[in-house]
């Protein structure tokens, strides 16, 4: 779990952009589809990859969680209902200029669905799916560029994203994440009932109908596509911004630390925000405010990787203001009282449990491997002016242990976390570390 946290947006490996694997996998179904004739299609044969597409578009709502009028052309006969058999039914025909695709199903389990492995967790619960499209016919191949019609996914009750028992699969190539993340608590997460629309029109695919109801999390999401000829390359835009509830905190405090320890900033409703862009197949997450209340960065012309393009002078005088307040609430906060001994206010405990991302910022925090097994953190490229600077820690410092509990894995380092978020007045925190092949303790009294 490698943490890059000297500039403005901390990128988790373990929690950032969509993983390859990911990626690849959706690519190598598509294209093994293609090869794959249908028996059952009236018509122009619509590749399997496509059908394959579209579930992803439908699904993506539920990832991220858990209109306008179409262009003339042919009127649609309405769809047959969905039988109640648990199972996906598609069929495309032909109509004048392209094809009509219906892909149905009612009560679809879940859990049986590819997508689960994107997620990284069990899912549980059924749910509804509802595609009717009409698809433009370009010279012998279909082009969404044309599309019109919608998308309708639907989770009436019981849908969960977890099952208190099975860590968080993080799909990292880097063994040292890997091993340190392998343990990772996920809990589990209730969406009492989901549904999200998606209309296709002038070129577009967007979300028009977004509702989350859960005693867990509130969500809410943006999202648009612009569409290309293949659906795979349409280009996503939007803004997924999330919380936990106060059920979810005094449920599961590791699961809140969790969705809280993402290194997304909070927008000035509380919510985390995650800036999302890319080709369908690769969608990145930005750590950044996109509720419209600021400014969007550029971001590059590719957005194979995740760095912004260089800030204007304008963002760097932003930057620079928010670095001077952040520098002397830290002042403010922290006193130090002798070699290894500190006291630290309260609130700025609060501040730091409520925007890790302001902890996060002025170092970069690496696992430390022992005998191949991880025993702690490192500490590198401290700033001066940093949290990590004014509680007393060096460059190379390793950290094993906090009041205790040693720092061998991401769900320890959420259990730390939690029990640091209900800390309290008079409170100590302990922390043992390693400072040039030496142990060192330092302590901190909560003021």
């Amino acid at each position: 779990m490698e943490v890059t946290v000297d500039g403005d947006a901390p990128r988790w490996r373990v929690d950032g952009d969509a993983p390859r694997w990911r990626a690849e996998t959706a690519r190598r179904a598509a294209e093994a589809c293609r090869a794959v004739p249908s028996a059952t299609t009236a018509g122009p044969v619509i590749a399997c990859g496509d059908m394959a597409s579209l579930t992803r578009a439908a699904t993506l709502c539920v990832l991220v969680a858990c209109g306008s009028s179409p262009a003339p052309g042919p009127a649609p006969v309405p769809p047959p209902p969905a039988p109640q058999d648990h199972a996906l039914h598609e069929t495309s025909t032909a109509e004048p200029g392209g094809t009509r695709l219906r892909k149905t199903a009612h009560g679809l389990v879940l859990n049986d669905q590819p997508f689960v492995d994107w997620i990284g967790v069990p899912v549980s619960g059924s749910a509804d799916l509802s595609v009717d499209l009409f698809l433009p016919d370009d010279h012998g191949h279909t082009d969404y560029r044309g599309a019109t019609g919608e998308l309708v996914v639907s989770c009436a009750a019981g849908c969960t994203i977890g099952d208190d028992h099975t860590p968080v699969q993080t799909g990292s190539e880097d063994a040292r994440t890997a091993r340190f993340a392998r343990d990772l608590w996920f809990g589990h997460i209730t969406i009492d009932r989901f549904e999200a629309r998606i209309t296709f029109a002038n070129g577009r695919a967007q979300l028009t109908t977004w509702s989350v109801v859960s005693k867990d999390v509130q969500v809410e999401l943006k999202l648009r596509l612009e569409l290309a000829r293949e659906l795979v390359d349409s280009e996503v835009t939007g803004c997924l911004r999330v919380r936990a509830t106060r059920e979810l905190r005094a449920r599961d405090t590791k699961l809140d630390a969790l969705l809280a320890a993402t290194g997304a900033p909070l927008d000035a409703e509380g919510l985390f925000n995650f800036r999302l862009a890319g080709r369908m197949l690769d969608i990145k997450r930005f750590a950044q405010i996109c509720d419209g209340s600021v400014p969007l960065p550029e971001l590059p012309a590719t957005t194979a990787t995740s760095d912004p393009l260089e800030p204007t002078s304008e963002q760097l005088d932003v930057v620079a203001a928010a670095e001077a307040e952040r520098a002397a609430l830290l002042a403010r906060s922290i006193t130090q009282l002798g070699p290894t001994s500190y006291e630290v206010d309260a609130s700025l405990l609060d501040k730091l449990s409520d925007d890790p991302k302001l902890f996060l910022r002025g170092a970069r925090l690496v696992p430390s491997m022992q005998n191949g097994k991880p025993d702690g953190f490192k500490v590198y490229a401290i700033r001066p002016s940093s949290v990590f600077a004014r509680l007393g820690m060096a460059n190379g410092d390793t950290v094993r242990t906090i009041n205790g509990t040693e720092l061998t894995s991401a769900d320890k380092a959420l259990e730390v976390y939690s029990a640091l978020k209900a800390s309290k007045r008079g409170d100590a925190i302990v922390v043992e570390l390693v400072r040039r092949s030496k142990p060192m303790t330092l302590t901190y009294r909560v003021r």
